[in-house]
């Protein structure tokens, strides 16, 4: 199949091209030659007899050609841990840079990162140092707080906690900082310039910072062009520390941006020149999962199953227990699984900066294959590693988790005196150069007592297509582990 694609544009426009996407391109010509346009016009005149003149003007120009061919190109296909099919469908991208006419003049429409700078500032510093009605509150919130990370952090948790984002990914005030005051609800940089100026009351130094969220695309930096971004945060300078805030969720704590924000880099905005920053996680989640079961005769398990997590894995078992409320939550948590709770309890559900706990007292059925003298059962009751969601043999664009995490499972089983361990799936470690992910399986038995230990660690958080054969080898052969299964045989 070919696929070709022609641009021929005047020489009074200037694009300027780049071509997105892993498909190559065999040929790639440019080229130019001469053209004429023929303009006619006519003159009427007044008089006893009326007489109408033609003219006809030949205009000369170069006109500038390219062409771009492709072979055989297949459908793009969406993969598992991407960002968004905007950053990677193969496409040729024009974007007007300037335009130079006869007797015209020339007009740049492109400009640079500074005047963009520039431009936002002159829009953004007004609604920061301005907007002197929120001085009395800002006093009030920060009374007592002597530093100026305490200060914002008080200043961070009123907006967070008093105002609610509509869901409106924005760049721009929707109204005025009073406005959206009084309504106590706005877009993202309506929430985000309100926590700024307060933070500037407070005398922090605050800088605002453009984003483009991971579903709008990540920003070239080579093409400096303002609709790249589509959202707004703050960043606030301690002496060399920098911290990134976005108000606009109520669960994430200082120091944490929505995973949504998590796309390479933003701009930050100030009266001298702009900076881009890291918007790469800082904080690793981690989520621990202990058990401590007991098999009976009638192949039930029975005992206590314990949840800790911190980062985005608490962050959104929060989210989802404090909007559905404890029953639904655990109804959602058991699903058509044939588990009998004794108990329950969770901790720190509102206290973000701690672990949330969710402790259950359970009895599980219907896991352990009962074959007459022979039980056949998973040591795993819950997040178990299913399937391998990297599919493909070959993959053309990086894998992009978001941010770095830890999974570790720890479960003791006691086995039945009459029983005893016919088959036990054996240790093993794996990693990838630079223990860039890792996983450790451990197994043991003291007498009747069963220990597994699992543990998947991920220690950054993007690999490139190089990398991704040996992260699709390492995810299958954590999902083959993972489904070994623990045999036991009457004595």
């Amino acid at each position: 199949m070919w696929s070709e694609y022609r641009a021929y544009v005047p020489e009074y426009y200037n694009y300027q091209k780049y071509v997105q996407g892993y498909v190559p391109l065999p040929i790639v010509e440019s080229g130019s030659s001469t053209k004429s346009i023929a303009i006619s016009s006519k003159e009427s005149s007044d008089g006893f007899v009326a007489r109408t003149n033609f003219t006809t003007n030949n205009i000369s120009y170069t006109e500038n050609s390219n062409r771009w061919v492709a072979q055989n190109v297949p459908a793009f296909k969406e993969e598992p841990h991407m960002t968004s099919k905007i950053d990677f469908i193969s496409k040729i991208n024009f974007e007007l840079s300037s335009t130079r006419f006869p007797n015209g003049g020339f007009k740049n429409y492109m400009g640079s990162w500074e005047d963009i700078n520039k431009s936002y500032w002159e829009r953004y510093e007004p609604e920061i140092t301005g907007n002197n009605f929120l001085k009395k509150q800002v006093e009030e919130i920060t009374a007592g707080k002597i530093t100026s990370e305490e200060k914002a952090a008080a200043i961070f948790q009123f907006v967070r906690q008093n105002f609610v984002w509509d869901g409106y990914k924005r760049r721009y005030l929707s109204s005025d900082l009073k406005d959206v005051f009084e309504k106590k609800k706005g877009n993202s940089a309506d929430i985000n310039l309100l926590l700024a100026s307060m933070l500037e009351k407070a005398g922090v130094q605050v800088f605002p910072v453009l984003v483009s969220t991971r579903d709008h695309g990540f920003i070239r930096e080579s093409i400096p062009v303002s609709s790249q971004f589509n959202y707004l945060i703050c960043s606030l300078k301690f002496g060399e520390k920098t911290i990134l805030l976005d108000a606009t969720e109520k669960l994430l704590p200082v120091g944490m941006l929505p995973e949504r924000c998590l796309n390479d880099r933003g701009l930050a905005v100030s009266s001298e020149s702009p900076k881009w920053v890291n918007l790469q996680s800082q904080t690793k989640s981690r989520m621990v999962i202990s058990a401590d079961l007991k098999l009976t005769d009638a192949a039930d398990l029975n005992g206590n199953l314990n949840v800790e997590s911190t980062g985005y894995f608490s962050s959104a078992a929060r989210k989802s227990f404090l909007a559905k409320g404890e029953a639904e939550y655990i109804k959602e948590f058991v699903g058509t699984k044939s588990w009998q709770l004794a108990n329950s309890n969770f901790e720190n559900a509102k206290e973000i900066q701690l672990p949330f706990k969710e402790k259950l007292g359970l009895t599980i059925s219907e896991h352990i294959t009962n074959a007459g003298n022979t039980f056949y059962f998973s040591p795993f009751v819950i997040e178990r590693e299913l399937e391998n969601p990297f599919k493909v043999e070959k993959r053309e664009y990086p894998v992009d988790f978001g941010s770095p995490f830890d999974k570790l499972y720890m479960v003791k089983i006691t086995v039945p005196a009459d029983y005893q361990v016919d088959e036990l799936p054996k240790n093993k470690i794996l990693a990838l150069p630079g223990n860039s992910c890792k996983y450790l399986y451990n197994a043991t038995q003291v007498g009747n007592m069963i220990s597994i230990t699992s543990s998947l660690s991920f220690n950054k958080s993007v690999f490139n297509q190089e990398e991704y054969p040996a992260l699709r080898d390492f995810y299958g052969q954590v999902v083959a582990k993972q489904a070994e299964q623990i045999v036991l045989k009457k004595k």
